[in-house]
């Protein structure tokens, strides 16, 4: 069993949860246009 902790948010996370992001959205969303998710992922 993995032990985890919440801590709050440091800029050093951001390329880590924006990769787990994209992996999220490209799996669950079949109807997103893959022009759009590259517009959406260049506005976060």
């Amino acid at each position: 069993m993995h032990e985890f902790s919440i801590v709050s948010y440091q800029d050093g996370y951001k390329q880590e949860i924006l990769e787990v992001w994209e992996s999220l959205v490209l799996a669950t969303h079949d109807f997103l246009l893959l022009d759009d998710f590259k517009e959406i992922k260049g506005a976060v």
